[in-house]
């Protein structure tokens, strides 16, 4: 496939799954309309986090998992009045298309990586790696995770997220780092609204 499609792939799934499942719930909270975009995208992951560890440990097939963009789709299209509400104001424009170029700019980073090298410091990217494939792939509990570490050692949030991903998208080193720049780019949302609510005499903050 080629990889630019793949990429764009990957990127879209990540938004249906994360603001698909969490804009609807949020929709309605009587917080400012861009607040709901960060409260979106932690909700999102947290029933993406909710749903992986119940998959994992129902041991569900593969295709249970497609309930999730299912899911999504649905969730939006019934609450679209609420959610066209929030997409329409004018700073929830302004963060969603920073975000956007925010991300954008973190996978061009990631483009140009040619190996993860770093001494120990590599051992990282394959340990989680294998904790994400521990999930897509419903390795027991106790499988031994590269190094030696098991599961229990590492709070599992990302290593569930990732995998989930991993289990719709395919479970290449590479679109695990796809969707790890992704969950991680998310940090950005709270960190605009932060600069936003704190620098209001510094109408370039945000950006910034």
């Amino acid at each position: 496939m080629n990889p630019i499609l793949q990429l764009l792939g990957c990127f879209a799934l990540f938004l249906l799954l994360v603001f698909g499942l969490g804009l609807p719930v949020v929709a309605a909270l009587t917080i400012a309309a861009a607040e709901k975009i960060a409260a979106a995208a932690a909700t999102g992951v947290l029933i993406l986090y909710g749903s992986g560890l119940l998959f994992y440990g129902l041991d569900a097939p593969a295709l249970a998992y497609w309930s999730l963009p299912l899911a999504a789709a649905t969730l939006t299209w019934a609450r679209w009045p609420a959610c066209r509400t929030v997409l329409a104001d004018q700073a929830t424009q302004e963060l969603a298309f920073s975000y956007l170029l925010a991300a954008a700019w973190a996978l061009g980073f990631l483009a140009l990586v040619r190996s993860y090298s770093g001494a120990s410091w590599s051992l990282d990217w394959a340990d989680h790696y294998e904790r994400a494939l521990l999930f897509s792939r419903h390795w027991p509990a106790t499988h031994p995770i590269f190094g030696g570490d098991l599961l229990t050692t590492r709070p599992p949030l990302a290593n569930v997220l990732t995998g989930t991903l991993l289990t719709l998208a395919g479970d290449g080193f590479p679109l695990f780092q796809i969707f790890s720049t992704l969950a991680s780019s998310l940090a950005f949302l709270p960190a605009w609204l932060f600069a936003r609510r704190f620098g209001p005499e510094y109408p370039a903050a945000p950006a910034l």
